[in-house]
């Protein structure tokens, strides 16, 4: 016979010791809703001060601005959760022509791009090369294969030829993961990349947690060492539902605690509820800024604490706080790519076919990724491929094998791109706004710089 406990008699430090699951949520649910009546009512307390401030005298509103300021400098920041408009992007050109705001996601191990824009742009798809994606503890999707493509960030010269993963579907067109990201210190040196975006009909959190580990913030989660999973892909804080139990934190339940979170392949899931005036600080010092925060409670999370991409960008995380911040994936050996700096008189696509050696890299991609495909399809239909292909390389070496100056550097030539550079022969132009080629000239620098990241390999 279940024993009737009533709230009064039970401590708030024993609680956690019920045995009983549906007598510990009755007075953990017990315990949250008056820890939320309190911070209503302290809320409610500071909106009155403020509105007494207002309507005060000018020597009064000094008096006030004094204690204020006192108040910002101390060491606790208040940061609530609310349901956050504000999208984070990096704006970009894909294929040297394409417009594309990407999704800088430093919980995504690879770069990924959506299958209907990359088939939109005409890039070839290899679908010999898939692997599994983890989204959450529990679950996981496949890629659809691999495709590469130029990238650069707008108002920049240096572009980056870079390997998408292909998903089915996603909340982004391109997501660019935490090994590039980290490899042009985006989230460092040049913040000024990232550009803000007000959605008001955003209504769901997305969790675009996409790989097998991220990097994580050591600090103190209420006093406790712990680690914190940090993920500018999420629009939301997050705690695991059993980790918030474990460490005996009361969790708000009902509709109105509830929210849909939005993962990577587009799927939902709702929330389990809310945490509310959790204590968090990078480090394990102690004597650091201490930040009150509240958090989503989700079912299987992909970690026990994921820190959003508002808490992230308004404390400037990455740089303040680097020296807390680990990777155990930090060596990735396929993490190598290309960056080539480009004049800008030269941004113009035509311009791409002067640089043959790049050209004919990216020729003889397209050539392995076609020869997958053909040796994957019935026999029967393998000469009539292999034909068209054939046809297809000749015209290839027709068009920029004919000119023996075409690698010159007197920039006279107005031959279309290489089929990457524009999509490939099935592009569809005009499908996304192009840019036009900027008229500033560099003149010491030199056309094309090629360097390459290569892999480590250990001893």
């Amino acid at each position: 016979m279940q024993r009737d406990i009533s709230f009064g008699e039970i401590p708030d430090e024993n609680w956690i010791k019920i045995s009983d699951l549906d007598e510990r949520r009755r007075i953990q649910n017990r315990i949250a809703q008056r820890d939320y009546r309190k911070k209503l009512k302290n809320r409610l307390q500071d909106l009155e001060r403020r509105a007494v401030s207002s309507s005060a005298s000018p020597d009064q509103r000094t008096s006030s601005t004094a204690a204020t300021s006192t108040s910002d400098s101390a060491s606790t920041w208040d940061f609530r959760t609310q349901s956050s408009k504000t999208i984070y992007e990096l704006p970009g050109i894909l294929g040297m022509k394409y417009q594309v705001a990407a999704l800088g996601d430093t919980g995504a191990k690879y770069n990924y791009i959506r299958k209907s824009y990359a088939a939109k742009l005409g890039l070839p798809i290899d679908r010999s090369s898939k692997c599994k994606v983890t989204i959450t503890r529990d679950r996981s999707i496949e890629t659809k294969g691999v495709t590469t493509a130029l990238f650069r960030f707008a108002g920049e010269t240096q572009a980056y030829l870079l390997e998408f993963h292909v998903l089915r579907d996603c909340p982004h067109d391109v997501v660019l993961g935490k090994q590039f990201l980290k490899a042009t210190k985006t989230f460092t040196n040049f913040m000024h990349r990232v550009k803000k975006r007000v959605i008001q009909t955003l209504t769901e959190y997305n969790l675009m947690y996409l790989g097998e580990s991220a990097p994580k913030f050591t600090g103190l989660l209420n006093g406790h060492p712990r680690e914190a999973l940090a993920d500018s892909g999420a629009k939301g804080l997050f705690m695991d539902e059993d980790f918030a139990l474990s460490m005996g934190l009361p969790i708000l339940r009902g509709p109105r605690h509830e929210a849909t979170v939005r993962f990577a392949d587009k799927s939902t899931a709702i929330t389990s509820g809310m945490v509310h005036g959790v204590k968090w600080e990078f480090g394990l010092s102690g004597a650091g800024r201490e930040h009150i925060l509240d958090f989503h409670v989700l079912k299987n999370a992909p970690a026990n604490v994921i820190l959003s991409d508002d808490f992230l960008f308004n404390t400037n995380a990455f740089v303040e706080y680097d020296r807390y911040l680990v990777d155990e994936d930090d060596e990735d050996d396929d993490a190598y790519f290309f960056a080539i700096d480009i004049e800008r008189k030269s941004l113009d696509p035509s311009a791409l076919a002067q640089a043959s050696d790049f050209a004919r890299y990216q020729e003889t991609l397209r050539q392995g990724q076609e020869e997958d495909l053909i040796a994957n399809l019935p026999r029967d239909q393998q000469p009539a491929a292999r034909a068209i292909e054939e046809q297809r390389r000749a015209a290839w070496r027709s068009k920029y094998c004919s000119n023996p100056n075409t690698s010159s550097s007197s920039g006279e030539d107005n031959s279309a791109g290489s089929p990457s550079d524009t999509g490939g022969e099935d592009a569809h132009p005009g499908s996304e706004q192009s840019i036009p080629p900027d008229q500033n000239q560099s003149k010491k620098r030199p056309r094309w710089f090629f360097k390459l990241k290569k892999r480590k390999v250990q001893a």
